[in-house]
């Protein structure tokens, strides 16, 4: 089949395996300063000549492919040659992306390749564990790069660990990108509920797969609607917690998973504390409902008169400025807005108390940072976290969605300032058995060599040696 390609710039570059078993016998561009040039040895001409050539089918490629095709039919050129993403032919294989690659100070051989995908790019819970099983997974010599379908804060944190990114145009794929973007892969790795649909697709290419959830009810309706899970044999499912297990059988006919949490690497602390007197709370994430800013909200309003010498509350996280009009007082509570995680943890190292109130919440990746700092954490009853807090030994728990319980709560803690410094202690060794970097590397390697061994066939590679 003799094709020309119609553009040379970046969109070919990217995408130049698409072509490479077709007889390309000329490229076309409209840049004057190219024609005349030479591309892998074959001549970029004017698309003014392009009946020059004996051709079978001339391929936009190129971000302005709808004027391209435009040009070529004022040319004369017949519609039926001309493959693009209107007419479905080859050009429907192409989905623009954006690779962020990095110049790599590892020195070990890698010899299995893992491809992460991430629906987003933000920087949430799901997303922080995320990046630290892909650093994980790097320095145990593993190929790892991430996947994504948007950019986002944290994208910059997986480039500073050498981790490579890329970042699709969506994840309506067809089979043949999947083939073209995946195929290479030893192993895939996905998470959250949110990637169920490209999980479903993604599953047909027989690679071992893991899939990493994090999820309540809420996550499951806004992703699944009122269908249920049914996943292929090649698709390995771990949960962060009970609760995200439980949820995960509810919409899987009753299936089992097993448990996976995510771990926490150890911060190294400023050690710059300010001096105070007060008691400083803190809830810690985006402000939403779920979340449950509004219910401290209220706890505050109802006992400021009580607490106003010996309590300092503060919310920090992305907020629109409706509810920070709605929640932020002159003296009662101080809002931060959003705030590099970095500096999250510099500011906790101040706070007394990290609350959560959240309605739902499978496991608050900022409670396991809270106990790595030795901080007490009070939370709601429905978080997965729960399941590991001794109320007035390692923690403290109160009811979900109940303004009382929660106050109840923070009096005790201004009633008995004298008892935080051991309850953060004994916090402290929740972090170590359940959400420590160490445990969470031993789990992550020992499931990833697992899958590796026992699931899934890659039709596309050799098979070779798991890692020792």
């Amino acid at each position: 089949m003799n094709v020309i390609i119609f553009g040379t710039g970046k969109r070919y570059i990217q995408n130049k395996s698409h072509f490479q078993h077709m007889q390309i016998i000329a490229f076309l561009d409209n840049d004057i300063k190219k024609q005349g040039s030479f591309l892998d040895g074959i001549i970029i001409d004017s698309p003014a000549n392009i009946h020059k050539y004996q051709f079978d089918y001339v391929i936009p490629v190129g971000k302005y492919y709808m004027e391209m095709h435009s040009q070529l039919r004022s040319l004369g050129v017949d519609e039926t040659k001309i493959l693009d993403k209107d007419h479905k032919g080859i050009y429907s294989m192409i989905k623009e992306s954006t690779h962020y690659d990095v110049i790599t100070s590892c020195t070990k051989p890698t010899r299995k390749k893992i491809a992460m995908i991430s629906h987003s790019m933000s920087m949430g819970g799901a997303q922080i564990a995320y990046l630290s099983m892909a650093k994980i997974l790097k320095r145990n010599s593993f190929d790892v790069r991430i996947y994504a379908e948007s950019q986002g804060a944290i994208l910059y944190d997986f480039l500073k660990a050498e981790i490579p990114v890329t970042v699709l145009d969506g994840f309506e794929l067809d089979e043949r990108e999947i083939k073209y973007y995946f195929s290479g892969y030893d192993c895939i790795i996905a998470n959250t509920i949110a990637l169920y649909d490209f999980i479903s697709k993604i599953s047909i290419l027989k690679i071992p797969m893991m899939w990493w959830l994090h999820e309540e009810d809420a996550g499951y309706r806004a992703h699944l609607g009122t269908r249920d899970i049914n996943i292929r044999g090649n698709v390995h499912v771990y949960g962060v917690g009970s609760r995200a297990i439980r949820t995960f059988s509810k919409y899987a006919q009753g299936e089992k998973i097993n448990d996976l949490h995510y771990g926490i690497q150890k911060y190294q602390k400023t050690g710059i504390i300010k001096a105070k007197r007060k008691v400083i709370f803190a809830m810690i994430g985006a402000v939403a409902y779920h979340k449950g800013q509004d219910i401290l909200s209220k706890a505050v309003e109802k006992s400021w008169d009580m607490w106003r010498e010996r309590a300092e509350f503060w919310i920090i996280g992305d907020i629109s400025d409706e509810l920070r009009e709605q929640y932020e007082t002159e003296d009662q509570i101080r809002i931060f807005g959003a705030v590099a995680h970095n500096k999250v943890l510099e500011l906790m190292e101040e706070i007394d108390v990290v609350i959560c109130a959240s309605r739902y919440d499978t496991m608050p990746i900022v409670l396991a940072e809270a106990m790595m700092l030795k901080k007490v954490c009070i939370t709601t009853d429905i978080t997965g976290t729960a399941d590991y807090i001794v109320p007035y030994k390692n923690g403290l728990v109160c009811k979900s969605d109940d303004v009382q319980s929660l106050s109840e709560q923070i009096e005790w803690v201004l009633s008995n300032r004298e008892q935080l410094k051991a309850i953060g202690e004994e916090s402290y060794k929740v972090y170590e058995t359940e959400f420590s970097e160490e445990v969470f590397e031993r789990n992550i390697v020992n499931i990833i060599k697992n899958i590796l061994a026992d699931g899934g066939t890659n039709e596309n590679e050799d098979s070779c040696t798991i890692l020792s």
